[in-house]
């Protein structure tokens, strides 16, 4: 009885590969098809992963800019120092005088024989302040800007990273659209392997009807079809692998140049060994339930 499976399964790897050889441009055809619906899917992912990791890395190092008044006393800025020193959600605080900026400023943006013909310094002094990573983060900042806009010596308070929380909210969305073209592709690269396994199924007709005439069971009828499905989606799920991470290869150099011009560094996620694994058992069985949805007549 073993043997027999044992021989059984032997015919079926052989039709299996028969097929795979004789169909090898069609297969060809329907691998690259699969490996295109994959990547965007894919690519997309990487984009928003990447997006999502970016913005908690700026994000986790939100500050606060604080705009004294301009008459504001020595004293009341000492005493809100010390305040800003005892707050649990202030990890660091540094007060910037007008003098201080105005060089800054002056050193920043070449302008030193245009800002010293001033009549007086237009700058006020700042506090700037780096807020702990918690995970409320952003209602901490909303709170401590709160706060110190109560008090009569402060003129404004601005949290500088009010721009990322718009970012998030549009990756929140992003997410959600990724989810959806990836639901949507799925179920193309389905039918493109569903169809590419109905036209073999189709020219294989009259065989199937022999197989069935002699008494072979529907696993022995479907088993090859399904492999060939299984196979090409393994080798589309690996093409695949090899198109994003060349990809991410390519945009590189300028990733990193960019993350210089900010002076800040920046590795991008790419698909690695883990998620490579995932990715190739995703269309392995993209492949297989394509086969079985051409092969289900024969069930």
């Amino acid at each position: 009885m073993k043997n027999r499976g044992l021989k059984q399964l032997f015919n079926i790897l052989t039709i299996c590969l028969d097929r795979i050889t004789q169909y090898r441009l069609a297969n060809l055809v329907t691998v690259l098809l699969l490996t295109a619906t994959l990547s965007l899917p894919a690519l997309f992912w990487l984009v928003t992963a990447n997006l999502n990791k970016l913005s908690h890395q700026w994000y986790n190092s939100t500050e606060l800019s604080v705009y004294l008044k301009s008459d504001t006393k020595n004293s009341d800025i000492e005493n809100l120092m010390a305040q800003l020193r005892k707050n649990e959600s202030v990890a660091d605080s540094h007060y910037i005088s007008p003098e201080d900026g105005l060089k800054e400023m002056a050193q920043q943006s070449n302008l030193q024989s245009v800002l010293s013909t001033l009549p007086n310094n237009p700058l006020p002094g700042v506090i700037a302040i780096k807020l702990k990573t918690t995970e409320n983060l952003s209602e901490a900042a909303k709170n401590l800007q709160t706060s110190l806009s109560a008090n009569p010596i402060i003129e404004t308070v601005q949290i500088d990273s009010l721009w990322l929380q718009r970012l998030q909210s549009m990756l929140s969305t992003l997410k959600k659209l990724s989810f959806i073209l990836g639901v949507l592709l799925i179920i193309g690269g389905i039918l493109i392997v569903s169809n590419s396994i109905q036209l073999m199924l189709e020219k294989h007709r009259h065989e199937i009807a022999i197989y069935q005439l002699v008494g072979a069971n529907s696993l022995f009828i479907r088993a090859p079809f399904l492999i060939s499905g299984l196979f090409i989606g393994l080798i589309a799920g690996m093409l695949t692998w090899i198109v994003v991470n060349s990809i991410l290869i390519w945009l590189l150099p300028n990733v990193d140049n960019l993350a210089a011009l900010y002076q800040t560094t920046f590795q991008l996620t790419d698909f690695g060994f883990f998620e490579g694994l995932i990715l190739c058992l995703v269309s392995g069985a993209l492949g297989t339930v394509g086969a079985v949805v051409a092969s289900r007549h024969y069930g």
